[in-house]
């Protein structure tokens, strides 16, 4: 003889299915809270009126030929290869602003040294992992900006 389905029955499935549901909804949500800060911009009106003069000095930065190659070694050292038009730039200042991608490590800010060659190099280390990075050249009158991403 079989065991009947009863209401019983039915409210145990609705309970155990619905239970799971939202234990890997609290799961998810809570995973999203810890590893995204949320912030991407600090005030995004005023982001959306300099966007315009933002892509345009990005087309005269294009348009001159400036380039910037980082990369990170083993130890977390930062390099750069910095050129304009095919010439390396050895008397510029570069600063470098490095972000955790998901913003569970603290914003890391340092200078790079010239080494010659159009090469730099920095005394600080970043901690393994990926790093979202935007460097800040000035090389005399002129300036250029790049954003790229290293992994240490």
């Amino acid at each position: 003889m079989t065991a009947r389905f009863t209401g019983w029955h039915m409210l145990a499935i609705m309970i155990g299915f619905f239970g799971v549901v939202i234990a890997v909804n609290a799961v998810m949500a809570t995973d999203a809270i810890r590893t995204f800060g949320g912030l991407v911009v600090e005030n995004s009106y005023v982001a959306t009126t300099h966007y315009n003069r933002w892509l345009a000095e990005g087309r005269q930065q294009e348009r001159e030929g400036w380039q910037a190659a980082p990369t990170a070694d083993s130890t977390g050292e930062v390099s750069l290869r910095l050129s304009r038009a095919g010439r390396s730039i050895d008397d510029a200042s570069v600063r470098i602003i490095a972000n955790h991608p998901v913003g569970l490590v603290a914003q890391r800010s340092f200078r790079l040294h010239a080494l010659g060659g159009g090469m730099y190099r920095s005394d600080e280390r970043l901690p393994h992992g990926r790093w979202l990075v935007r460097i800040e050249v000035s090389a005399g009158t002129e300036r250029a900006a790049f954003d790229d991403e290293i992994r240490a």
